[in-house]
């Protein structure tokens, strides 16, 4: 009947819904009227008051309604390994957002100390926001292999030039490091063989390669090195 309220069944407490089995179909809210917080939230309401994600064909929870943000971040640290068929890592540890608050707090510092420059200091940003794109800011930092840094070698041949790849490459190791000079994880992080800045031999190569087939790219720094170049020979002349 219409309107009408579901009674609880046997041992559950009345205004509660019973805990759905794995893999069972999404049901509607019971008072049908439970909204996300925003539209690009990636979870749905599930009638047992939690919320919920089908992934690889079963769905999984992550707290309950009345904490959608604590769901959020239970998603996001658990989403990359249950893509993956994956049993998230339990337990508490280093998240890459930490790892990257921490470091670019450091860096501040020494920007205010002046060791370093202002253009410097942006590049650790966009270094650390790009870690957390790439992995995921509530991923631990200990569970990441050297497949997840081929993932992000991977990403940064699709944006940077030859060049500019090393570089980045040697800023986001420089961000682990700093988690393992400061004893903030309990072991070494592996790259792997692959997440390295090219030696300059391999680096000409390439770059000879590429001048030989089209018009080779100049990079912002070279530019701004002939720039320089340039004006010393203006101010001598």
């Amino acid at each position: 009947m219409a309107g009408s309220r579901q009674q609880p069944g046997p041992g559950q407490e009345p205004g509660t819904q019973p805990e759905p089995e794995a893999g069972t179909q999404p049901g509607p809210d019971p008072a049908g009227k439970l909204q996300k917080p925003n539209p690009s939230f990636p979870l749905y309401a599930y009638a047992c008051g939690r919320w919920a994600k089908r992934i690889k064909g079963k769905v999984h929870y992550f707290g309950h309604w009345n904490d959608p943000g604590a769901a959020l971040a239970e998603y996001e640290q658990q989403v990359r390994y249950l893509k993956q068929g994956l049993d998230p890592p339990t337990g508490d540890g280093l998240t890459v957002k930490d790892l990257c608050n921490r470091f670019l707090n450091s860096k501040r510092l020494r920007l205010t100390r002046g060791t370093i420059v202002q253009r410097t200091f942006n590049d650790c940003v966009r270094t650390c926001d790009r870690i957390m794109d790439v992995f995921g800011p509530q991923t631990l930092v200990e569970s990441l292999k050297p497949a997840d840094f081929e993932r992000m070698a991977g990403s940064l041949a699709e944006t940077l030039g030859y060049r500019s790849q090393g570089n980045e490459i040697n800023r986001v190791r420089g961000v682990f490091r700093y988690a393992e000079q400061n004893d903030l994880v309990d072991k070494l992080i592996r790259f792997g063989s692959e997440f390295k800045r090219a030696d300059m031999a391999e680096l000409r190569k390439v770059e000879n390669r590429i001048g030989h087939g089209s018009r080779r790219m100049i990079e912002a720094s070279e530019i701004r090195r002939l720039l320089i170049c340039q004006k010393h020979v203006c101010s001598c002349g």
